[in-house]
């Protein structure tokens, strides 16, 4: 340490090799090599003996180090550990007039708070160093537009994902393998959420092998991880099951805890899809006693949701409700957001399974009403295939797409979209009969002073007295013009919220 302290080419030379191991995903090993500034974690780094240029950067490469290696190891308290050093490494920063530096110490500070589920303090953080004059493609910068990503998706904005991963494109082209790794998995996932499987798909292979040149091999788990859910949401179950296994053996060998947790609940996600309900619940069980030893509630709350769907769909109701109480407790201590999420999706799963009747949706003037509307309904004209995310146990109808708003979700001109009867709730995609002229309306609903809102990507709201409309059903698949080798018309499914289990790259 002595040696250290006055050598300044040997410090700057362990700062060199530090960078280098955080751009491989080896934080155990930089660990290592800071513990001889930094002997107890709860406490700051010892620099007081360093120039005041080295006393920044150690404290920003321990900011930066505890908060990935707690992230990895689900050390208790590792993220308030990075807050606390990488605020004290920007206030060298600061005082030095380092922007670049600034800016890196807040893009890890805005990770650390998303880390925790702590959304708004992220994006403050991000915008924070955005706000400097950086080159367009330094490092730093394109990483701030890495982490920028990973906010919004967290904030169920696809759309503005895409969008603003569009306009910085350009700045990536030369960028490292890492980088671009980082970048293109955040579009794929991105991609998937508005329903854009192919894009989604073409996206991820490509981060993968820019992840396998980069030697990142956290994050080439992480981007197997994510194939395993698209490949289950394209119902090739194979292959989600051997990208699952793919994830989980490279997270042993990192001995990554949490994300060893996270490909186990991918896993039983895929053979909720296989309906193979008891399997989930065992190696949902598996991934819990796992993420109980660290602090990652969120991602806790969300394994619990998974175990919850297997058991709804097993029809083991009493266990269901139990394993979504815990889902929901360990939901509030990251937020009353994610705690509501969580109950919505738990929803969405009980009616899935246990889809109301429609007596007790509708009045009787409605149900009369209801008979003009048998000539958008499939279940009269053709057969349909519907995924396993799906219950084939409601009243089902189509309307055909005549325009291209919301072509974002797969409802593509020319398209079939599929609605349900169901109860119908503030943000839902809905398709409505306008009762003057027998015009069916789809749009995002929303309900105030008497008014209807339908709102769409493209164009300005649609809005209708309450009395003008009568509400048809909620929208959750769409069909391509074409029958499949059995007859019948695919049905692929919108998940417009769904992302819960996706692994962003930052």
């Amino acid at each position: 340490m002595k040696l250290l302290h006055k050598d300044k080419k040997a410090i700057q030379n362990l700062i060199s090799e530090v960078i280098g191991l955080e751009k491989v995903g080896d934080y155990e090993k930089a660990y290592e090599l800071l513990r001889e500034f930094w002997a107890d974690i709860t406490e700051l780094p010892e620099v007081s003996k360093l120039s005041p240029s080295l006393a920044a950067e150690i404290l920003l490469r321990c900011g930066s180090i505890i908060g990935f290696l707690g992230n990895l190891k689900q050390i208790p308290n590792a993220q308030e550990y990075s807050k606390n050093i990488l605020t004290h490494a920007r206030a060298k920063f600061i005082e030095l007039y380092k922007p670049e530096k600034i800016a890196e110490c807040e893009n890890y500070l805005a990770s650390a708070y998303s880390r925790t589920g702590e959304i708004k303090e992220a994006r403050v953080w991000i915008e924070e160093s955005l706000s400097h004059k950086l080159n367009d493609h330094d490092s730093i910068r394109l990483y701030s537009h890495i982490i920028k990503a990973v906010i919004l998706l967290a904030d169920s904005k696809d759309d503005e994902v895409i969008l603003y991963l569009k306009s910085v494109h350009s700045y990536f082209d030369k960028a490292d393998y890492f980088l671009r790794g980082c970048y293109c998995t955040n579009l794929s996932l991105a991609y998937k959420n508005v329903g854009k499987f192919d894009e989604s798909l073409r996206h991820l292979n490509f981060a993968r092998v820019c992840h396998q040149k980069s030697k990142h091999l956290l994050y080439l788990a992480t981007v197997e991880n994510n194939l395993a859910q698209l490949f289950k949401l394209r119902k090739e179950f194979s292959n989600a099951l051997e990208s699952a296994d793919n994830a989980i053996q490279l997270f042993t060998e990192m001995n990554d805890a949490l994300r060893i947790a996270l490909g186990i609940d991918t896993k039983a996600q895929i053979f909720i899809g296989k309906e193979d309900f008891n399997a989930a619940v065992d190696l949902t069980n598996k991934a819990i006693e796992i993420l109980k030893r660290g602090e990652n509630f969120a991602t806790l709350s969300e394994v619990y949701l998974t175990k919850a769907t297997a058991q709804i769909s097993a029809g083991n109701i009493a266990e269901a409700s139990l394993t979504i109480y815990e889902a929901i407790r360990f939901a509030k201590v990251t937020g009353e957001d994610q705690a509501k999420r969580i109950a919505e999706f738990f929803e969405s799963a009980w009616f899935s399974k246990y889809p109301p009747r429609i007596e007790e949706l509708y009045s009787e003037q409605e149900k009369r009403a209801s008979e003009k509307e048998k000539r958008y309904s499939p279940q009269n004209e053709i057969e349909l295939d519907l995924p396993p995310e799906i219950s084939p146990k409601q009243l089902f109808f189509g309307v055909w797409i005549h325009n291209d708003s919301f072509e974002s979700l797969g409802l593509k001109k020319g398209y079939l979209a599929i609605a349900v009867k169901t109860n119908i709730k503030k943000g839902d995609l809905v398709a409505v009969c306008d009762k003057k002229n027998d015009l069916v309306i789809i749009g995002f609903f929303e309900h105030e002073f008497g008014l209807v809102c339908l709102e769409n990507p493209v164009s300005e709201p649609d809005l209708y007295n309450e009395e003008q409309i009568r509400i048809m059903g909620k929208v959750i698949g769409y069909c391509e013009p074409k029958i499949n080798a059995q007859g019948r018309y695919t049905v692929n499914p919108i998940f417009l919220k769904d992302r819960s289990r996706d692994e962003e790259t930052n």
